[in-house]
């Protein structure tokens, strides 16, 4: 570990400085190093850092520090600051992006889809969240999950099972935590934790060491929400955590699923709700491909992450499927490919895209002077993204391209 990385260690381990200090840190100073070669006062001098709320910052020989340097040294964990080309794009544009994060593997080529639910789940529930996380990685999704017990770890069982039967490549299972990364809860998932350590990837905010907290888990599940093109909920009680993760995703422009129950079953509460406010129904996988069976694919086949805000290769992309005929040099071709993309987009749609201009709006205001749910403008958005026509901003705000 560089001096970098141990600087970011003593920094996330000093108890009282907080998320929004660490990012303004890391924002002004020119490295994690230099942060800690500098005295607090400096900090609030040069930094605009108001007074810290702890008396002094954990030295290098600490034991907290310690402990976590060499776990982190043996088990090969990356430790990615917000600041660090390698975080990814995803996560850096939400409005609360984690300062830290604490990474065992390869973030995965597959675009992401997060699957969520009760830990309280039924059989059924965990039968269809084994069949979603199989038959989405058979499809060439990654399965993204929070390793809670029930419909968390029946999906990611899932998912593993094909990569085991079919001698998949990595990167098809990925596990966020809700305490650190050497932290295993529960103690029943045990097996998934080593599998997906194994193959696929596992992803903290917090140190090593730090034990799972009940505030912990909404945090997590934005994170999940963040990196994931959808999220499906299978099962979720009327005050289900799980329903957090959707409220993320809306927030954060994802496409939200939801498989319907039985209503006289307490599990499908929170679901049949979503359904109620607009969430696509699933029944099987193939609901959640043909969701995305509309945006440009890989000569593989395998469809293409969409973020708040596409990478310039993924433009690349979106913009040479677009393409109409004719002399790339042309100037009017980019008016003319968004002219066909325009002609094609439906009455919903093109209410959205009218109500946009040069003055960004937030998703609940496109919502509410469109008349149509949120649920909905979500989705829509996100087409007219992918399409070209619209560009997103931090905070799920738009504005016409």
């Amino acid at each position: 570990m560089d001096a970098d990385q141990l600087a970011l260690l003593r920094l996330n381990l000093t108890p009282g400085l907080g998320r929004a200090t660490l990012i303004k840190l890391l924002e002004y100073y020119p490295s994690p190093a230099a942060i800690v070669e500098h005295p607090r006062t400096h900090w609030q001098q040069q930094a605009n850092i108001s007074a810290p709320r702890f008396e002094t910052l954990l030295p290098a020989d600490d034991p907290l520090v310690l402990r976590a340097f060499t776990y982190i040294e043996q088990n090969k964990i990356r430790v990615l600051s917000v600041t660090d080309p390698a975080y990814p794009q995803e996560l850096r544009q939400i409005s609360d992006p984690p300062a830290l994060l604490y990474v065992r593997g390869e973030f995965s080529a597959r675009p992401c889809i997060a699957i969520v639910g009760s830990r309280r789940a039924t059989r059924e529930g965990k039968r269809m969240a084994k069949e979603l996380g199989a038959g989405l990685v058979r499809a060439g999704f990654c399965v993204v999950s929070g390793l809670a017990s029930g419909i968390d770890g029946a999906a990611h069982e899932g998912a593993l099972s094909v990569s085991k039967q079919d001698n998949a490549a990595g990167g098809v299972a990925m596990g966020v935590l809700g305490g650190g990364i050497d932290v295993v809860y529960p103690r029943s998932n045990t097996h998934l934790y080593a599998a997906i350590g194994a193959c696929g990837t596992l992803i903290s905010e917090y140190p090593p060491g730090c034990e799972p907290m009940a505030h912990h888990f909404p945090g997590r599940n934005r994170i999940i929400s963040a990196l994931s093109l959808g999220v499906i909920v299978v099962e979720a009680a009327a005050r289900s955590g799980s329903l957090i993760t959707a409220d993320f995703a809306l927030e954060h422009g994802r496409e939200v699923f939801a498989v319907p129950g039985s209503v006289y079953s307490s599990a499908s509460g929170g679901t049949l709700q979503l359904l109620k406010d607009g969430a696509t129904m699933v029944t099987c996988v193939q609901d959640v491909i043909d969701a995305y069976a509309q945006y440009p694919q890989h000569a593989s086949g395998v469809i293409l992450p969409s973020t708040a805000s596409p990478t310039p290769e993924q433009r690349s992309l979106f913009a040479a499927s677009a393409d109409v005929p004719g002399d790339k040099s042309d100037s009017c071709a980019a008016p003319a490919r968004l002219d066909m993309v325009l002609d094609s987009l439906n009455s919903a749609e093109r209410k959205v895209y009218t109500l946009l201009g040069s003055d960004p709006l937030h998703l609940d205001e496109i919502a509410a002077e469109s008349g149509l749910t949120p649920m909905d403008v979500s989705s829509i958005v996100l087409h007219l993204e992918l399409q070209g026509c619209i560009t997103a901003l931090p905070g799920g705000r738009y504005l016409r391209a």
